[in-house]
């Protein structure tokens, strides 16, 4: 039998070819990709999170966790936490990590961003913007706003409507004063009622729906009740005797909800009008903050309040709850989008 022999030529040629290869290889690595899922828990000294990667960029993960500061864009130069590595270190699909930011200030803004670390380099989420809460655990917005909360049944409410003017990325909410621009505009805007800034403090803000839709609107950790939140809500307040004649059947709620001062004067017993010494047993405070109408026209203050959901199932319409002086019950209607009605936020755990 002929024997083939290789050249020296040939050898180093293949040598070549396979460190070639091997180079190519190490070439298709990439950084991690890594994201936040959700906020666990927010204290006035720390915050809880879930983080994802959703890939390792083909090489095991070297470390992963959150990293924060005071300032835009922080790096795992600044505050980090270093997690638990993912139970699989190649080819990384959709693992789950919590982090505990711990030891933090109250009432201060934080800057995050989930983290994850292979051997080509480290890579970074979204950026989240949170405010601790303060020591009586109240909620601040990206204005710096305070909110007293409530606890009703397993949900946190805010007790006050919402009144920022910003979303929660930073991001300058409209003030729409004009009632023709109002009336048109399909993208978000808010006011005070009249156009009169005063109103802020008692009343909060006036919002259109497109404002909702962002998803931005409420402080991070917090959103805009959904309809099965003021469902929840209307629910446990009536099986637990809030209606006004203590029942536990049918919706006669509205006097639990509503503040003691500030409403219509009504005649019929069980409205909110009547006898508003007996109101607010909830907690929820509800001012009568009044609506712009879709026409740009204010209307309302003193004898009603309606608050946006954030549902919509119809082209231009979206879903309110309310309160009027003369009703006994928990409202609900929908409303085309370029209302203006209050906010109020409840907290996602």
């Amino acid at each position: 039998m002929k024997k083939h022999f290789m050249s020296s030529k040939s050898c180093l040629f293949l040598i070549s070819l396979s460190i070639l290869i091997g180079c190519n290889q190490d070439e298709i690595f990439t950084e991690p990709t890594v994201d936040f899922v959700y906020i666990t828990s927010i204290s006035d000294t720390s915050i809880i999170m879930e983080g994802l990667i959703t890939t390792d960029g083909g090489t095991p993960i070297l470390k992963n966790g959150v990293c924060w500061s005071t300032s835009e864009n922080p790096t795992i130069a600044n505050n980090l936490t270093i997690d638990a590595l993912p139970t699989v270190t190649y080819g990384l699909q959709n693992n789950y990590f919590e982090s505990s930011l711990i030891g933090l200030a109250p009432s201060t803004r934080y800057y995050l961003r989930a983290y994850a670390t292979n051997k080509v380099g480290t890579s970074y989420g979204k950026q989240l913007i949170i405010s601790t809460l303060t020591k009586t655990g109240s909620v601040i917005d990206f204005d710096g706003n305070e909110y007293t909360t409530v606890k009703i049944g397993e949900q946190t409410w805010m007790v006050e409507n919402l009144k920022t003017t910003r979303f929660n990325d930073g991001t300058i909410i409209p003030n729409v004063t004009d009632y023709n621009t109002w009336s048109n505009i399909e993208s978000p805007g808010y006011c005070w009622y009249n156009n009169d800034s005063t109103n802020k403090t008692t009343f909060g803000a006036l919002y259109n729906w497109y404002t909702i839709e962002t998803r931005k609107l409420a402080p991070t950790g917090w959103h805009v009740p959904s309809k099965e939140d003021w469902k929840e809500l209307e629910t446990y307040l009536i099986s637990n005797g809030f209606n006004y004649d203590s029942t536990t059947t049918e919706n006669k709620i509205a006097k639990s909800l509503a503040s003691t001062t500030g409403w219509y004067s009504a005649i019929e017993s069980g409205c909110i009008g009547y006898n508003l010494s007996t109101n607010n047993s909830s907690g929820f405070s509800a001012n009568p903050a009044g609506i712009r109408w879709d026409t740009g026209e204010f209307n309302g203050k003193g004898f009603e309040s309606l608050w946006w959901c954030s549902w919509s199932d119809l082209e231009g319409w979206a879903y309110i709850r309310g309160l009027d002086y003369h009703h006994y019950n928990l409202i609900e209607m929908e409303y085309p989008k370029n209302g203006g009605f209050s906010v109020r936020c409840v907290r996602n755990f």
